[in-house]
């Protein structure tokens, strides 16, 4: 069994990690390349940092400040790289971006003043979400995500004739992917898609698969219990 894991090669690898463990093989074949940006940002007596994506770490070196600060996040693999980054005070770690935003909503003041760093894409939007329930919350983005619209024959290669599962873990991931499917034709009919979400769902939907198979929950390892 071969499975494709699509993400930034960063997120990849630790997610090939995983797969190994479970005995079966796994292809990185990234579809969007990160590009992180030199952004200083000022300490605007912000009261919280709100993390969704692991990307968002490496501005942490750019401004050290926000070591020392309460942060809010999602991912267990992001709160283990903050605390090896030395830093402390992470308060709020859910499993996926609805759920902080209700812990938030049931933790944190209101009056807090918050920053939210991310990227260029957003596959919710947190900060309406929360400016909606009268939090202040000012964002930053700190690195842009470009949809890959080029594969290399191997590549193209290994999606035809190796890969049997295919792992969507955004909705953008998915998107692109049938972006890639029309342009080079990709067989999909001897293929099981795994999607995060069903919105993940409502972009591949339209293609042949063999099965769709859909997270019951938001996270990679209900994902990874469907292989």
């Amino acid at each position: 069994m071969n499975i494709l894991i699509p993400r930034p090669y960063n997120l990849a690898i630790n997610s090939q990690i995983k797969i190994s463990k479970s005995g079966k093989k796994s292809v990185i074949i990234p579809f969007i390349k990160i590009k992180y940006l030199d952004v200083k940002i000022e300490d605007n007596h912000y009261d919280y940092i709100i993390l969704t994506s692991q990307n968002s770490i490496a501005t942490f070196e750019n401004n050290p400040w926000m070591k020392d600060k309460s942060i809010l996040v999602v991912g267990e693999k992001t709160k283990e790289i903050l605390l090896k980054k030395d830093c402390k005070k992470i308060l709020l770690n859910e499993e996926n971006v609805g759920d902080l935003i209700d812990s938030i909503c049931e933790k944190i003041p209101v009056s807090s003043n918050m920053l939210y760093i991310c990227g260029d894409h957003l596959s919710y939007d947190l900060k309406s979400s929360l400016k909606s329930k009268a939090y202040n919350v000012t964002s930053k983005v700190v690195y842009n995500s470009d949809a890959i619209i080029e594969l290399t024959k191997s590549e193209i290669n290994q999606i035809n004739n190796v890969v049997e599962i295919v792992m969507f873990y955004s909705p953008r991931t998915a998107k692109i992917f049938a972006d890639l499917v029309l342009k080079y034709n990709f067989y999909t009919r001897n293929k099981v898609a795994i999607c995060i979400s069903d919105r993940c769902v409502d972009s591949v939907i339209k293609l042949k698969w063999k099965e769709i198979k859909v997270s019951s929950a938001a996270n990679e390892t209900k994902m990874l219990e469907l292989i």
